[in-house]
């Protein structure tokens, strides 16, 4: 996972469908965990590292860890879970028949985007500029400022995208700031 143990919510979701379905985690089947810390150019590395440990299955808890783990290793199976359409990110061939080596679920959050503007405009009825936040590492950021952007444009009102930017050699700076578009 891109996340770390400490924020991810996975580990006892998966631990009690396991138990669910009949398997004890150390007695029944081993789940050897890899957490990026939230540095997603660690995640090539850890999904190549489990491919090479010849594991039964590789869970990926979100769409950067799912590309990495397809490109890691077209043997081991994959089972993912995506905000972002599969299909445009080639994680699989089609929806109804994936192909290959990765299959999972797609949560699509797109329909809500709608919801989510008539709720704002009741809230801020005023508000003349919106801010879209989101992370702009992962490969899904110009899909969601484009759900965004298109609504707000018809709404009549703008709209700014978090971007990355340049690396500062400045102590003082993170490595990764945001900025407005």
């Amino acid at each position: 996972s891109s996340l770390s143990a400490s924020t991810s919510g996975h580990v006892p979701g998966l631990s009690e469908g396991l138990g669910e379905a009949g398997f004890v985690e150390g007695k029944d089947v081993v789940v050897d965990y890899r957490w990026a810390n939230g540095r997603y150019d660690r995640l090539g590395e850890l999904a190549a590292e489990l491919a090479r440990r010849d594991v039964t299955v590789i869970l990926a808890a979100s769409l950067p860890a799912a590309i990495a783990a397809k490109t890691a290793t077209s043997a081991v199976p994959i089972v993912f879970v995506s905000g972002a359409d599969p299909v445009k990110f080639r994680l699989v061939a089609s929806m109804n028949k994936p192909g290959g080596n990765a299959t999972g679920v797609f949560q699509y959050f797109g329909a809500l985007g709608g919801k989510r503007l008539e709720l704002l405009r009741e809230l801020v009825p005023g508000a003349s500029l919106v801010a879209v936040l989101s992370n702009p590492i992962i490969p899904t950021r110009k899909i969601t400022c484009t759900t965004w952007r298109r609504p707000l444009a018809r709404w009549g009102r703008q709209s700014r995208c978090s971007r990355p930017v340049q690396r500062r050699r400045s102590k003082r700076l993170s490595p990764m700031r945001l900025r407005a578009m």
